[in-house]
């Protein structure tokens, strides 16, 4: 990841953000958001994604603890291109409702990307692991690239391997790699993705689980 850098601080509590990215570069980014004294930030939000394809503005919105009037709020960034640059900035607000945790499941941060995977020819394709979750969850996000060519769907599950259970059935994944997010309890457990489409292709896929 680049360096810290601070976007401002909280004129009120706040426990929702929302991050509006003006993709200028055709690359994609991973970044984080954190909170805190400069050098002592602490991450609220880790590993959230941007695919190259995007392109205009993008909207992201993650859900936190309770964050108090002052807090500084940063934000850093890691790009598959060195030195790029963005135009971000970020929106809060407080809601009742709270969340603490915000799990990245299949990014490969290593190569500022997410986890490979095929579609079947009109049948969905094999299972394929996003890693474990440890603790329940209450809101999942889901993020995959398909071909615009065609119509895909994609189912999500946890269990073991060969015994996964679906949590999210043919659920649409949209043309221009927006993050879907949805109400949905997530036991914990190892997630899995797999995506439906009309010819073999080679996609890939991310989940965020907010606990």
């Amino acid at each position: 990841m680049g360096s810290w850098t601070q976007l401002g601080t909280l004129s009120f509590p706040a426990n929702k953000f929302v991050v509006l990215i003006d993709n200028i570069y055709n690359t994609s980014f991973l970044f984080n958001v954190g909170i805190g004294a400069s050098g002592s930030q602490k991450i609220v939000a880790s590993n959230l994604f941007l695919q190259q394809v995007n392109s205009g503005l993008t909207k992201i919105s993650f859900r936190t603890f309770l964050i108090q009037t002052g807090t500084a709020v940063w934000i850093q960034l890691q790009s598959s291109t060195a030195s790029a640059t963005q135009r971000i900035s970020v929106g809060y607000t407080f809601e009742e409702e709270t969340s603490g945790i915000l799990t990245p499941l299949g990014i490969v941060s290593a190569t500022t990307s997410m986890t490979p995977f095929s579609t079947g020819a009109n049948a969905y394709g094999a299972w394929v692991s996003l890693g474990t979750l440890l603790i329940p969850g209450r809101r999942l996000k889901y993020f995959a690239i398909r071909d615009p060519s065609s119509l895909n769907t994609i189912n999500i599950g946890v269990g073991a391997s060969g015994a996964q259970q679906i949590i999210l059935a043919n659920a649409p994944v949209i043309v221009d790699g927006q993050i879907i997010e949805i109400d949905l309890f997530c036991p914990p457990g190892e997630y899995w993705i797999q995506l439906n489409g009309t010819e073999i292709y080679a996609s890939q896929g991310a989940i965020w689980i907010e606990s």
